[in-house]
């Protein structure tokens, strides 16, 4: 590769609203990237964006990109969608029309699917994250022309944890009320069974709910000594409290993204030895971590880190795209993309027919305020159980 490599360092130019487009062809341009971001709202990703500034720094600090013999300086140009799928499509649309963006940067979560959408119909390159990766295929029907999803897979390993603890097996499983609960309430039943694990207890709650009373009692009735929830930071934390004001303690309690978030640290002592996923560790030594280190800090807690490394990857994966495609046009870019086959922050990255990359699944554990790795097992510390926290 001509300008990314592993070295690069320092300014990005993060564009307001109003900006002017790109020709894309000319030399004296910026290569500009558009993404429309939660930057505000119930799904805001600030750190993650603070994240994906950081290799347009470095690119632009080596002189830019070598595209058709010429250097390019490259241009982020982010726009707040305040977590509304009908304002991203608004900005989409306007960042390929009138900025002349030559690709997309999308977030994840709910508003992945509806910016992959928007993407194929305009026929921009989008690199998103934040998906599991079978959502993704299956939402698009495996037929995604220019949208393409690096990340992690449903949490098939769950039990496989679960095993490195002495449980009765019995499981009391906990979702959303959305589109990924039912899937995730059948994932856990179908790969608990594989290991002998039943879930003896489950519901699925809304955004917002603050009582699990009845399930945490139903769980408790049930002798479940295994939790697996997955939830949002506030609904994850208020379940928390509520079992250990009804003295509910497994001996294992996994909450995943719930228990993701560095809010998650404002529990204390109550959660430590929760379990949840990472997409990166510190002890993974996967490519690009001594630049975050040294970035931001190796004092920076790992739990915080996992945000900034989201946005980390997609600009790394998008720019070492635009530099192999030496083009800023949006097709041979897409073409570019779907010849990746490298190393990257979250890992090896190749994309297959249906536009994903499954990235590897890290299962972390808090700890003193911060996450550390307890599977896979290399890298990984033994899993502390039963759960300290809820004792």
């Amino acid at each position: 590769m001509k300008a990314i490599c592993a070295c690069i360092a320092a300014l990005a130019l993060v564009a307001l609203p109003g900006g002017c487009g790109s020709d894309g062809d000319s030399a004296d341009e910026p290569v500009r990237i558009g993404a429309s971001l939660p930057l505000s709202g119930p799904a805001a990703l600030t750190r993650e964006t603070s994240g994906l500034e950081l290799p347009f720094d470095d690119v632009n600090a080596a002189g830019g990109l070598v595209i058709d013999g010429e250097r390019r300086r490259v241009e982020l140009v982010v726009r707040d969608n305040r977590s509304s799928t009908s304002t991203q499509a608004r900005q989409l649309r306007e960042l390929v029309l009138e900025d002349e963006v030559s690709a997309l940067i999308g977030a994840g979560g709910g508003l992945a699917i509806p910016a992959a959408g928007v993407a194929n119909s305009l026929e921009v390159p989008m690199i998103l994250t934040g998906l599991p990766v079978e959502l993704f295929a299956g939402a698009t029907e495996g037929k995604s022309r220019y949208a393409w999803d690096t990340f992690t897979g449903f949490p098939r390993e769950t039990f496989q944890v679960a095993d490195l603890a002495r449980t009765n097996k019995r499981v009391v499983a906990i979702g959303g009320n959305d589109p990924n609960g039912p899937p995730f309430l059948d994932l856990m039943r179908g790969e608990g069974a594989k290991r002998g694990y039943e879930i003896v207890a489950s519901t699925l709650v809304p955004v917002g709910t603050t009582d699990f009373s009845r399930v945490i009692r139903e769980a408790t009735a049930d002798d479940a000594e295994v939790l697996v929830a997955a939830l949002g930071p506030a609904e994850g934390i208020a379940l928390w409290k509520q079992m250990k004001a009804l003295g509910y303690a497994p001996v294992l309690a996994t909450c995943y993204l719930c228990a993701a978030s560095p809010a998650w640290a404002e529990l204390g002592e109550l959660g430590e030895g929760a379990v949840t996923l990472a997409a990166w560790t510190k002890t993974a030594h996967l490519p690009g971590t001594v630049r975050l280190l040294e970035h931001y800090g190796a004092s920076t807690a790992a739990a915080e880190l996992n945000i900034y490394v989201v946005g980390f990857h997609l600009g790394r994966v998008l720019l070492d795209a635009i530099d192999r495609a030496d083009s800023a046009e949006p097709e041979a870019i897409n073409e570019a993309i779907a010849r990746t086959k490298g190393e990257f922050p979250l890992g090896h990255v190749e994309f297959a027919d249906d536009h994903t990359s499954r990235q590897t699944i890290y299962y972390v554990q808090w700890r003193d305020d911060d996450v550390v790795q307890v599977f896979p097992p290399k890298g990984a510390e033994p899993l502390v159980a039963p759960v300290p926290g809820l004792r």
